[in-house]
């Protein structure tokens, strides 16, 4: 693959503690001393340049790695970053990109090519050795590393449990959307998933080109802890993740508003749709989503 046939992605959501690693990381590979010696551990030629890809199209769709190595005009490798360990994703790149595929992570198990302690002890150490912005910048980033690694609990997504599926709501509106899909590897346009990191709730998601989490989707609503209503996502959220479904965005925005709720709002509680509310308009939801998903406009 020609490097020039790979854009500049510039949308990271640094709201998540991993994407500021990747935005820090990035900003410190401009440092010769510390690109050098990264590439060097990572095996990689030191005359290598490496940035944020936009999605490529590979055998089993659109995918995104966190980093692309370039040199001479050609992609070598790609480089994906997690604060713990994601082995299904790395497995699916692996198998869906012909060149290789690095893991830099927070966990030593199983063995990535680099751990993330090492990158910030490198930052360090070579911060030492420098002075003005680009000590900033390493320092910057080894904090980024501290605090993403020290706040990471790693909550394991699963399948929607049987107990969650058989409830009314969502019997009824698995029924409306043709069968709600568990996410397992990667996901596809025009379907609607489930998975949840609790026997008590659950995500409805779907695809999204822009998301890494979860199969590549992200969450339209929820239910949280068996509570007694369904949350949804903030229209803001929903175009980043899905810029070019605006209209359907817009379809559901209103519908949400003609129950009740705001997802114009930053809130999540002015967001809420009571159950028994969300019950009897489970097929309307159930509409609105199934558009989202579909909608390529």
């Amino acid at each position: 693959m020609k490097c020039a046939d790979v854009g500049l992605f510039v949308r990271e959501d640094v709201g998540r503690p991993e994407n500021r690693i990747n935005v820090a990381l990035f900003g410190c590979l401009g440092i010769d001393a510390f690109r050098t010696e990264i590439l060097v551990r990572l095996c990689l030629p030191p005359t290598a340049v490496v940035f944020p890809p936009q999605n490529v199209m590979s055998g089993g769709g659109s995918i995104r790695p966190d980093l692309c190595v370039c040199d001479h005009g050609e992609v070598i490798a790609w480089i994906e970053v997690e604060l713990g360990s994601d082995t299904k994703q790395l497995d699916r790149f692996r198998q869906d990109l012909r060149e290789p595929v690095i893991a830099i992570w927070g966990t030593p198990a199983p063995p990535p090519s680099m751990q993330l302690t090492d990158v910030a002890k490198l930052a360090g150490e070579i911060s030492e050795q420098l002075a003005g912005q680009q000590t900033v910048n390493l320092q910057h980033l080894a904090a980024a590393i501290e605090e993403g690694i020290g706040g990471h609990t790693h909550q394991t997504r699963t399948h929607v449990s049987e107990e969650m599926a058989s409830t009314g709501f969502f019997a009824t509106f698995s029924e409306c959307v043709g069968g709600v899909e568990p996410v397992s590897g990667y996901t596809l346009r025009g379907r609607v998933y489930g998975d949840t990191v609790s026997e008590n709730g659950y995500s409805i998601r779907v695809n999204s080109a822009y998301s890494k989490a979860s199969g590549g989707t992200v969450s339209v609503f929820n239910r949280s802890a068996g509570r007694p209503y369904i949350e949804f996502n903030s229209r803001e959220l929903l175009l980043y993740y899905l810029p070019a479904k605006q209209p359907a965005i817009a379809r559901l925005a209103s519908l949400a508003r003609s129950l009740g709720a705001n997802i114009d709002s930053d809130s999540g509680r002015t967001r809420r749709v009571p159950l028994n509310l969300a019950e009897e308009h489970v097929r309307e939801i159930a509409e609105a989503v199934r558009d989202l998903a579909n909608d390529e406009r």
